[in-house]
């Protein structure tokens, strides 16, 4: 009887220790690792997961820019979800916007446009108008395809002309109200395409 439960507590030692074997298998070693484990994080909605995993892709190469890119579009995204209350989503964004100029500085060529997007989106979020729509401009001359692009510049514009409309600025705000629908068009023919 002894033996049987030798045998077992063997076989139980076994599958432990092989548990544990494949758990440090799983454990990523290099950044592209942490990098891919973010973007499931970030699938499943679990933004400080995926931020850890992308801070670790980071910090094992400090020049990885969509590294930088993803961790600015997860607190981005975990900005949102913060609900009405600026005192959490405002750290939140200010990192993002941190992180989005990190990816426009290590980015390739062909990522930067998305980097500008991100980080003119959450400029957009902080009311920072002005900023939203020079990065979204950025965006538009580096990659003129991108329909979205011109769809989030167009509702800055829409919103910078309602403040100057309140501020009886109407020439300013006509002026921005012309962009935002040209923008519409534009994007609507890009969709098109």
């Amino acid at each position: 009887m002894s033996h049987n439960l030798l045998l077992v507590a063997a076989m139980f030692s076994l599958i432990f220790i092989n548990g544990l074997q494949r758990a440090a298998a799983d454990e990523p070693t290099a950044a592209s690792g942490f990098y891919e484990r973010g973007q499931s994080y970030d699938k499943k909605d679990e933004y400080d997961k995926a931020i850890a995993d992308y801070s670790k892709a980071i910090e094992i190469n400090p020049k990885f820019g969509m590294a930088y890119y993803m961790r600015g579009s997860s607190r981005y995204l975990k900005g949102l979800t913060g609900g009405g209350d600026m005192q959490f989503r405002q750290p939140t964004y200010d990192d993002a916007v941190a992180d989005s100029s990190k990816a426009i500085k290590f980015c390739t060529d062909a990522e930067k446009p998305f980097a500008y997007l991100l980080r003119g989106n959450v400029y957009y979020e902080q009311e920072k108008i002005d900023e939203a729509i020079d990065d979204f401009t950025t965006s538009i001359s580096l990659n003129p395809k991108n329909a979205m692009t011109y769809e989030h510049r167009a509702q800055a514009y829409k919103k910078r002309g309602e403040a100057y409309r309140k501020k009886g600025e109407s020439s300013k705000a006509y002026s921005d109200e012309s962009k935002a629908e040209d923008d519409i068009k534009k994007a609507e023919a890009l969709k098109r395409m």
